[in-house]
């Protein structure tokens, strides 16, 4: 039989093929049939999550890697991306911020392209995606990770804060995955990373509108 559609050749584990026994010496080999065909099971599942492991796994090397963000998260990501060999386009409000990760990055030896971006203006999002695409050719993998946090009780929180974490954490990487995905389809390939938090999970006091959104 075949795996998930792909083709791939998978074996059950032999205690699972073994004939039926009796009712009455299946009782008494229960605990050691249990174990092995637990054994086989978890052996194939292992199994399995190598080979899809593998499957997704791919060289960055000369691939363009966007990441929406100058610091933290955003500039951590671009140094191990740029570990593994690839270009970096880094978009974000600060001008400086992004300046300064450039220079970090340029000296590691990358290439490395910054573009002051509002991801919440779906024009500067078109704007700095086709900039990219000028300078690199093709972008290979988006990772939206902005983010935004505001902090304080509920009641000090007008509607415009809640706007803006929505903004940001919602409308922004719609935006982009947008105007991306075009050229992604064309290309035949690419890779969306979405930077979530448990914050969206786990209600966290006075961070109202960064869990909401």
């Amino acid at each position: 039989m075949s795996l998930l559609g792909k083709g791939l050749p998978f074996v059950f584990p032999p205690a699972i093929a073994t004939q039926v026994p009796s009712q009455t010496s299946l009782c008494r080999s229960m605990p050691r049939r249990s174990l092995t065909y637990a054994a086989g099971i978890a052996g194939a599942f292992l199994a399995l999550r190598l080979v899809l492991r593998n499957i997704h796994r791919i060289d960055f090397e000369g691939r363009t890697v966007v990441i929406t963000g100058g610091r933290g998260l955003a500039l951590e990501l671009a140094r191990r991306y740029a570990r593994e060999g690839a270009r970096i386009a880094l978009l974000a409000r600060d001008r400086a911020e992004l300046q300064r990760a450039q220079r970090e990055l340029e000296r590691m030896g990358t290439e490395v392209y910054v573009h002051v971006c509002d991801i919440r203006n779906q024009d500067e999002v078109h704007a700095a995606v086709n900039a990219i695409l000028d300078r690199f050719g093709r972008i290979d993998v988006l990772v939206n990770n902005a983010g935004v946090m505001q902090v304080g009780p509920i009641e000090n929180m007008s509607v415009d804060v809640f706007r803006d974490a929505m903004a940001v954490h919602t409308w922004g990487p719609l935006y982009l995955t947008l105007a991306v995905a075009p050229h992604m389809k064309r290309r035949g390939e690419g890779r969306f990373v979405n930077i979530s938090s448990i914050g969206g999970l786990v209600a966290v006091p006075h961070l109202v509108p960064y869990c909401t959104s």
